[in-house]
């Protein structure tokens, strides 16, 4: 809403781009190479049939063939309305590296998911040390750990879904130490949190948004969802 009272469009902001030639997990649509996510820096409130809400920033996909754009700003600005600070990311480059995770044990058969739980909580246990990676990442599996397994469907198809990305609050947490790069265990305390929050974005409750795309084309809507 504008100073005479009147609704207006906002523009939204960028969150990132990834190029199928470095990203080889995500699915790309025919005749796109390029994938650039943006959002609103305000919550909204969403409902995805059957049972899925969410209250978070909207998110919009662009797929697009690169040898057709120019390029992508990410340079820091100041917003001349009021938005949610914790949505404005700052920008910074993606260090790539592949990790080995394994589903939540919300999704696991119940007698494997009763032998995980078992596993040693030392260090997190199976939830925290060997399921589900900390930090933003390209596909893998989802993470229920707030409310449990949630049934989530494409909106446009009724068709399965896939995680396509996950934006989160951390790198890494006082759960376990799994996920806890090696290269930055020798920081000083005032380095530290620079490294842990590098993009600064807080969603949820310091927790996690994470974006599905339909199994079978993903250039239908995009479902995100808290936890």
């Amino acid at each position: 809403m504008n100073t005479a009272g009147n609704f207006q469009p906002l523009p939204m902001l960028a969150v990132g781009q990834f190029l199928c030639k470095d990203f080889p997990e995500i699915l790309f649509p025919e005749n796109a190479d390029l994938l650039q996510v943006f959002w609103c820096p305000n919550d909204h409130f969403l409902e995805f049939p059957p049972s899925a809400e969410y209250e978070g920033p909207r998110v919009e996909l662009r797929w697009l063939d690169s040898s057709h754009v120019d390029g992508f700003s990410s340079l820091t600005w100041e917003a001349s309305w009021p938005v949610e600070d914790s949505y404005l990311v700052h920008p910074c480059t993606i260090d790539q590296e592949r990790v080995d995770e394994y589903p939540d044990s919300e999704v696991l058969p119940p007698l494997l998911a009763e032998a995980a739980d078992a596993i040693s909580t030392e260090d997190g246990g199976y939830q925290y040390s060997l399921s589900v990676a900390r930090g933003w990442k390209i596909g893998g599996w989802p993470s229920w750990h707030l409310t449990g397994l949630q049934h989530i469907e494409c909106p446009d198809c009724a068709g399965p879904v896939k995680l396509l990305i996950k934006v989160d609050s951390c790198e890494w947490d006082g759960g376990s130490d799994r996920w806890w790069p090696l290269e930055e265990r020798s920081l000083t305390e005032e380095q530290e949190p620079a490294a842990r929050e590098p993009t600064g974005t807080v969603v949820g409750r310091f927790g996690e948004l994470r974006i599905f795309t339909c199994e079978s084309n993903p250039a239908h809507s995009p479902i995100p969802n808290i936890q």
